[in-house]
């Protein structure tokens, strides 16, 4: 069941909604990547406040994640996020003028690079701009 799901969100982010954009890595390396998506479970969970949400990636403009700044959540880790979706809003910040949101570094963010397979984990990337249509 997992891998039929997973086979269908690639086919659903390949098949006219590819969402592209720039990674940056927790090295500060930079990588252009097309047909972006999340696996397992499909969404990026983040918990806002006291909720736990499921963001999809094309409700997203940009992702920044301070991974020195950590929650543990169950058996989780979750880290700092300052997330700006694209209807405007954002979710989380760095500084204490809006309350702190945290996102699980255990998705992983798959996609393609150079005409290669992409893949880098959550607790990975210090940054995601996704390419606005």
């Amino acid at each position: 069941m997992k891998n039929l799901l997973l086979g269908l969100t690639v086919l659903s982010v390949l098949g006219g909604c590819a969402i592209s954009g720039r990674v940056t890595d927790v090295n500060n390396k930079t990588t252009a990547v097309s047909s972006m998506y999340v696996s397992d479970p499909g969404t990026l969970i983040v918990q806002d406040g006291s909720a736990m949400r499921e963001l999809d990636l094309r409700q997203v403009k940009s992702i920044r994640i301070k991974t020195d700044m950590t929650r543990t959540i169950g058996r989780d880790l979750f880290y700092c996020t300052e997330i700006v979706c694209k209807d405007g809003t954002t979710i989380g910040s760095f500084d204490d003028k809006r309350p702190r949101a945290y996102i699980a570094g255990s998705s992983c963010l798959h996609g393609l690079a150079n005409d290669s397979n992409y893949s880098i984990m959550i607790n990975d990337v210090s940054k995601i701009e996704i390419d606005v249509k």
